[in-house]
């Protein structure tokens, strides 16, 4: 017996299925290749004295596009000690010191403790500061964040400045009404020290979620016990107090961020971030 064969039918396929042979325009400022480079996407703020020498990190600012950098408002609230700052840049080395750069406060948004800077001559030398791209979507609990920045970053001693990294998750989301400050801010499961303040919050691609601003620290006894002991003078009573401490990083919200009037961009933050498509 001859088996019957089954017609083969012709498959078509639309010209839409077909990969794209045209090369994607490069953006000027963003940049996705080797993204864990911190020294070239975050940069360090020193407090300096009177006559400008380098005397602590006060925090970490990352760029936008334009000459134009953000980072935390607290940052940049001088005092007595740090009357004056500076910004530097790892990459720029100049006779065995980073390069310091002179930079303007455009703006500041005490509420949201966010700031705008502006510093062009940065941009200026070979290697040039890289953005990352802006993102709208809310963080889900349990994902991935990281924070690159200068916590006691800076060793007056030998003149060195170190960057570091971190990373953990979102663990909670919270308005924050205390100090001045009215925002909304996303709860990290990292501590934010001294120095990343300023810095970007990223997600696992190194998407832009907002802007790292401080700790809330909150304490809870779990154990008390008095004991009275006789002393040849009379009796005293000595108490030992046991608390869990628990810290936990905030950082402001990109979308408390694309909220903000800014009056250098002359529209709010989204908006500008839209016309130069870093979002």
């Amino acid at each position: 017996m001859s088996r019957k064969r089954k017609k083969r039918t012709k498959k078509y396929f639309s010209n839409n299925t077909k990969k794209s042979r045209t090369k994607k325009t490069k953006h000027p400022y963003i940049d996705t290749s080797n993204p864990i480079i911190l020294e070239e996407r975050v940069f360090p703020i020193y407090g300096c004295d009177a006559s400008g020498k380098t005397l602590v990190v006060r925090g970490t600012c990352f760029p936008l596009c334009n000459g134009y950098f953000m980072t935390a408002s607290h940052v940049l609230d001088g005092d007595q000690n740090y009357p004056k700052f500076k910004m530097g840049f790892l990459n720029q080395i100049s006779s065995g010191c980073v390069e310091l750069y002179e930079f303007e406060i455009c703006e500041q948004f005490i509420e949201s403790d966010i700031a705008i800077i502006k510093c062009k001559d940065i941009y200026t030398k070979e290697k040039k500061p890289k953005s990352s791209p802006w993102i709208t979507s809310k963080l889900k609990h349990f994902e991935t964040v990281r924070a690159m920045g200068y916590p006691f970053g800076y060793d007056s001693t030998k003149k060195y400045t170190t960057a570091r990294s971190f990373q953990g998750t979102k663990v909670g989301r919270m308005y924050y009404d205390i100090f001045g400050i009215k925002a909304e801010f996303y709860e990290l499961s990292f501590q934010c020290l001294r120095g990343l303040s300023g810095a970007c919050l990223f997600d696992e691609y190194y998407n832009i979620h907002g802007v790292i601003s401080r700790n809330t620290k909150d304490e809870l006894e779990i154990f008390r016990e008095t004991e009275e002991i006789k002393k040849s003078d009379g009796s005293v009573n000595e108490t030992v107090i046991r608390n869990e401490t628990r810290f936990i990083g905030l950082a402001v919200t990109s979308k408390q961020i694309f909220n903000l009037n800014s009056k250098t961009f002359g529209m709010n933050v989204h908006d500008y971030l839209i016309q130069e498509k870093m979002h």
